[in-house]
C-alpha cells in the first residue's frame, strides 16, 4: 500500500529565497530529486547546472534542466535535494 502525504512545503535556495507551496508524496517514493515547474524555479531564481535524461510517465526520454541544491522543509524534516525543471505541470 502507498501512503501519500500532502502539506505545505518550504523550499528554499542558497540566495535565502523562500518559498511556500503544496506538495504530495509517496512515503516510499525513493525519490532523490524535487520536480518543479519552470515558473518555480524562476521565482526561486535557480539556474540549470546541466541537463538530466528523465524517463516519462509515458516510457519516452527527455532532457530536462538540472539545479540545485535547495533547501526542503517538510513534516518537520528537511532536507538538500536536486531540482528538475519542468514544462508547466497541471494539478489533477
Amino acid at each position: 500500500m502507498l501512503v501519500i502525504s500532502a502539506g505545505i512545503a518550504e523550499i528554499q535556495t542558497s540566495g535565502k529565497i523562500k518559498l511556500q507551496c503544496m506538495i504530495c508524496c509517496g512515503e516510499y517514493s525513493g525519490v532523490l530529486h524535487l520536480c518543479i515547474p519552470k515558473h518555480l524555479a524562476l521565482q526561486l531564481k535557480l539556474k540549470a547546472l546541466e541537463e538530466r535524461e528523465v524517463t516519462l510517465a509515458d516510457g519516452s526520454r527527455q532532457l530536462i534542466p538540472y539545479a540545485g541544491p535547495v533547501k526542503v522543509n517538510f513534516s518537520n524534516c528537511t532536507a538538500f535535494v536536486g531540482v528538475m525543471i519542468l514544462w508547466e505541470m497541471k494539478c489533477f
